[in-house]
């Protein structure tokens, strides 16, 4: 598998995400799944050794490391977005509370 012809999975299946039946980090688990078998299936039809225990243990620790990576991005943009709702609804909580007491004011202006 090419770097262009991962892309283009990769940009399917992050589109894919908008429905949230998937999430992110399923998405990559898949996508080195499929890697892997790859270049399984690479190694195998091209009469090369296959890779050495090392070499796999190797390949998955980047994979883990890139999926780590992955979780951490996600939780850190789920984070963002919590501090922005919460800070929206703050605003608002204070706007509604400046209204409530402007209306009491004039309300006790015209007693």
């Amino acid at each position: 598998m090419d770097k262009k012809t991962y892309s283009m999975i990769e940009d399917y299946m992050l589109s894919c995400m908008k429905d949230s039946a998937h999430d992110k980090e399923h998405i990559y688990r898949v996508l080195y799944n499929a890697l892997e078998i790859a270049r399984a299936v690479t190694e195998a039809g091209s009469g090369q050794p296959e890779q050495s225990q090392e070499q796999r243990n190797q390949s998955r620790e980047q994979s883990q490391e890139q999926r780590n990576q992955s979780r951490e991005q996600s939780q850190e943009q789920r984070n963002q977005s919590r501090e922005q709702s919460q800070e929206q609804r703050n605003q608002s909580r204070e706007q509604s509370q400046e209204q409530r007491n402007q209306n009491r004011e004039q309300s006790q202006e015209q007693r």
